[in-house]
C-alpha cells in the first residue's frame, strides 16, 4: 500500500491548538428523588460536567412547578413586584441538589415543549400577552437566584437563554416577528439591568433549518433601531453524522461572520444527541435510548467531542441527562447505573481537564476520529505524580474495524491504552489495541491513550 493512503493517526504532543472547550453540558440532569438524593450527581462530578441546561423540567418535582416562567410566576396578571407573587420553591430545590454535581446552570427562560400542542391545544407557549412585563418577571427571576431577592441566592448564573425553538410549533405559537419582539424586549431590559449577564437565542432547531430562521433573527436584530444587545447564539442539531455538527457549526458562523459578529457573539450547540436530520436513510435508523447508551451511542459522543473541539463553537450541551427516556444516554433507567455514553463524557473530560489541544490528525481512515490534549506540565513534574501528562481520545464510528498506523512525536513512552467497555461497565485496559506500531479499533469503539 503506498505510504500516502495507509490510514494514520498522527499525534504530536509538541503542536499545540486550542484549548480544550467544555463540550460535555447536559440538559435536564434529572431531580432528586421525593425520598433520597440522586446517586448519578455523584458521577456526574467525577465526569466534571460543566453546565446543566435548565430546559424541559417541567415534569419535575411534582409537575409544572419548576423553572419554567408559567411555573414560578402562576398568575400572569399578579403584581410582578411582588414576592409572593412568584413560587420559588420547587426551583429553589432543584438548584440546590442539582449544584451538587459541580454543573453550572445554564437557564433557559420559557417554557417546557407541549409535544402534543399541534393536536390538542397549546397552554403555555403562546407569545406573552404582555411582553414588557414577561421581561420584568424574568428580571426577578434572575434577581432571586443571582441577588438574593425574595429570600433567594446568589448563584451568579451567568447564562440567560430566552425561550427555546421558537420555529418548533410544539415550543412557541406565535411567527416570527412576535419572536424577535419578545427577544428584544427582554434580552434590552435584562442587560440594562444586569450587564454582566450573557443573554442569548434564537435557540433555532438548526442553524440552517426553517426558510433561514436564524439569519432573519440576526438581521433583525441589528436593523438600525431595532438593534438587541446579543452575547450567544444557541442552537440545536440531531443527526447520526458527526460531520453535520461541524457543518451546523460553520452555518451558524457565516450568519455571526456576516454582519460582523463572531468576535462578539458565540456560538453554543446547547442540544445534540443521535437523531433524525431528515433524510430517508436517517429517519429510517434506530434513535431509541438503548442504542443512545450503548456502544453506539459513546461512539458518537466521542466523534461529536472531536467534530466540536475542531469547530467554532465555543461549549456544547448533550440532551440530555436524564435516566432513560429516548434521548437519556448516560445512565440506565433501571439500574441507573452509568452507560457507555456516560464513559465517553468521563473519558473526555479527562482531557478538558488537561486543557491544552494538540494536533490529532487521522488520515485514509473513515469514520475514525481522534482528539488529543497535554497539560504543558514538564514531563519530569507529571512522571514526579504519577500521572499521565498527555492522552488522546480516538474513536471508530463505524460498523467496521479500523487500523492505523500510529504516528506519535514529542513523548515518551505510551503509559497505557484503555477503552470504553462494551457492557457499559467502565474504562477498563486494552493493551492489545496498540501493537506492531498501529492502533486496531473494533466497530464503535473508543481508546484512551496516555503517555
Amino acid at each position: 500500500m503506498n505510504n500516502a493512503t495507509i490510514p494514520t493517526l498522527d499525534i504530536d504532543l509538541g503542536e499545540k491548538g486550542a484549548p480544550i472547550k467544555p463540550l460535555h453540558g447536559l440538559n435536564r440532569i434529572d431531580p432528586p428523588s421525593a425520598w433520597f438524593d440522586n446517586p448519578q450527581y455523584a458521577l456526574m462530578r467525577e465526569a466534571g460536567i460543566p453546565f446543566n441546561r435548565l430546559h424541559d423540567l417541567s415534569p419535575y418535582c411534582g409537575g409544572h412547578t419548576c423553572v419554567d416562567i408559567s411555573s414560578i410566576f402562576r398568575d400572569f396578571g399578579a403584581d410582578e413586584n411582588d414576592p409572593a407573587s412568584y413560587e420559588f420553591a420547587f426551583t429553589d430545590f432543584y438548584l440546590e441538589k442539582v449544584a451538587t454535581t459541580g454543573a453550572k446552570p445554564f437557564f433557559r427562560l420559557g417554557e417546557t415543549i407541549e409535544n402534543y400542542a399541534p393536536k390538542i391545544k397549546p397552554l403555555h407557549i403562546n407569545p406573552p400577552a404582555d411582553m414588557a412585563k414577561w421581561a420584568r418577571i424574568c428580571e426577578h427571576i434572575v434577581r432571586h437566584y443571582n441577588e438574593g431577592w425574595a429570600n433567594g441566592f446568589e448563584m451568579g448564573i451567568e447564562y440567560w437563554e430566552i425561550w427555546n425553538e421558537p420555529e418548533n410549533r410544539q415550543c412557541w405559537t406565535g411567527n416570527f416577528e412576535q419572536y424577535c419582539e419578545l427577544y428584544r424586549v427582554t434580552a434590552t431590559h435584562l442587560k440594562k439591568c444586569f450587564p454582566n449577564i450573557k443573554v442569548g437565542g434564537p435557540v433555532v432547531c438548526a442553524p440552517e433549518n426553517a426558510k433561514g430562521y436564524a439569519r432573519r433573527f440576526f438581521q433583525e436584530i441589528t436593523a438600525p433601531g431595532r438593534e438587541a444587545p446579543i452575547d450567544f447564539f444557541s442552537w440545536h442539531c440531531y443527526t447520526y453524522v458527526p460531520e453535520r455538527l461541524a457543518e451546523q457549526a460553520e452555518v451558524a458562523a457565516a450568519i455571526l461572520r456576516d454582519l460582523g459578529l463572531e468576535d462578539k457573539v458565540e456560538s453554543i450547540c446547547d442540544e445534540w444527541n443521535l437523531g433524525w436530520w431528515g433524510s430517508h436513510e436517517e429517519m429510517n435508523q434506530p434513535s431509541h435510548g438503548d442504542v443512545k447508551r450503548g456502544p453506539v451511542g459513546a461512539a458518537y459522543a466521542s466523534a461529536a467531542f472531536c467534530v466540536l473541539q475542531a469547530s467554532t463553537v465555543s461549549k456544547s450541551i448533550y440532551y440530555d441527562g436524564r435516566s432513560g427516556g429516548a434521548f437519556g444516554g448516560l445512565f440506565d433507567p433501571l439500574s441507573l447505573r452509568p452507560t457507555c455514553t456516560y464513559f465517553a463524557f468521563k473519558a473526555f473530560n479527562e482531557l478538558y481537564r488537561l486543557g491544552t489541544g494538540v494536533k490529532a490528525e487521522v488520515r485514509n481512515a473513515p469514520g475514525v476520529y481522534a482528539l488529543a490534549a497535554t497539560d504543558e506540565k514538564p514531563a519530569a513534574f507529571s512522571n514526579m505524580l504519577r500521572r499521565s501528562a498527555s492522552k488522546a481520545l480516538v474513536v471508530n464510528y463505524s460498523a467496521v474495524p479500523a487500523k492505523l498506523a500510529l504516528s506519535v512525536s514529542g513523548v515518551g513512552t505510551l503509559l497505557s491504552c484503555r477503552t470504553i467497555a462494551a457492557d457499559g461497565s467502565g474504562l477498563v485496559p486494552a493493551p492489545e489495541l496498540v501493537a506492531d506500531g498501529g492502533l486496531a479499533l473494533p466497530p464503535w469503539a473508543v481508546a484512551i491513550l496516555s503517555w
